[in-house]
């Protein structure tokens, strides 16, 4: 842990554009990755739907079909990342949560070891681990992530004019995780109302991009301009991305492995990533398969990642 001054650094960000159908989140991502960078990937999940905007915007697509596992939205994003892509748009990320494959498809085949399945909270230990990785691949990300979700109808019961009870429709609800777009940066529901078409309402947002998102316009070039003027350019460092992704793989199986991973690297190499390190530790500390062997003390974790990049 290190107490540092704040300073204000140029970073990626993650927008979330939710609508139900015809409500234009295709287009408007598209518009608004335009303006955010030159070099855009596209997730399809869609059945190349988004082909049928190819002829007005430049992109580059990756069709992805079932079983929408995170780990193939996670291996999906690492391809465009690898090529060196400013944007990407995932096109639906609802797939992952509920789609054939997805963590509640998971969730629901999950069985014991006498082939039972799994209820309650047992069954959500694997699935959310999975989903998690996810997240945590969209936030560690330097691209720009444009994550477009369907929207589903939310109903309320409430007393008519009448003094019946009625079921009526009080808006709409993104079909993600319950706290999916709390790890966004930029949220906004898009209207489907005709002449309103891609018209956002802004659910999350940063006061000084507020003004990027008028509610009387829909989402635009201009948007993805006014956004990249505030942030700066992003500063992109390739080799300490793959070294900050490769390390953060290698704890998930626990610190032996990510002490071998260490060894490999040049001191160079570990000079880069020492900074970020302890993090990368503790996360190996997590999963390791058996916390209660205290056959690796605390010391004994610190050295190994130490001792190689002393002063020369």
């Amino acid at each position: 842990m290190q107490i540092k001054k704040a300073t204000r650094e140029s970073t990626h960000l993650i927008i979330s554009l939710t609508g139900p159908s015809g409500s234009g989140k295709t287009k408007s991502a598209l518009r608004l990755a335009e303006g955010l960078g030159e070099k855009i990937g596209f997730i399809d999940t869609e059945s190349g739907r988004s082909g049928l905007y190819a002829d007005e915007h430049n992109f580059d697509v990756l069709e992805l079909e079932s079983p929408f596992t995170p780990d193939r939205y996670i291996e999906a994003l690492r391809k465009f990342e690898d090529a060196g892509y400013d944007v990407v748009i995932i096109d639906s990320a609802s797939h992952e949560w509920e789609g054939i494959g997805g963590v509640l498809d998971f969730a629901d085949s999950q069985k014991s070891s006498k082939g039972k399945p799994l209820q309650g909270l047992l069954k959500w230990k694997e699935p959310k681990s999975r989903h998690k990785k996810f997240v945590s691949e969209l936030l560690r990300t330097r691209m720009h992530v444009i994550v477009c979700l369907r929207a589903k109808p939310v109903f309320e019961q409430r007393k008519g004019a009448d003094g019946r009870d009625e079921i009526v429709m009080v808006g709409y609800k993104e079909i993600a995780e319950s706290s999916f777009i709390y790890e966004m940066t930029v949220s906004a529901m898009l209207s489907n109302e005709a002449g309103r078409q891609g018209f956002p309402s802004m659910t999350k947002c940063p006061g000084a991009l507020v003004s990027a998102f008028p509610s009387n316009a829909p989402i635009n070039e201009n948007t993805g301009r006014e956004i990249a003027a505030w942030l700066g350019k992003i500063a992109r460092d390739p080799e300490l991305e793959l070294l900050h992704r490769t390390a953060g793989d290698e704890a998930e199986s626990g610190t032996e492995a990510l002490q071998e991973f260490w060894g490999t690297l040049t001191k160079k190499q570990q000079l880069k990533l020492k900074p970020s390190m302890e993090g990368f530790k503790a996360k190996a500390r997590e999963a390791d398969a058996q916390p209660e062997d205290e056959s690796v003390s605390n010391a004994n974790l610190e050295d190994p990642f130490n001792q190689s990049v002393a002063a020369d």
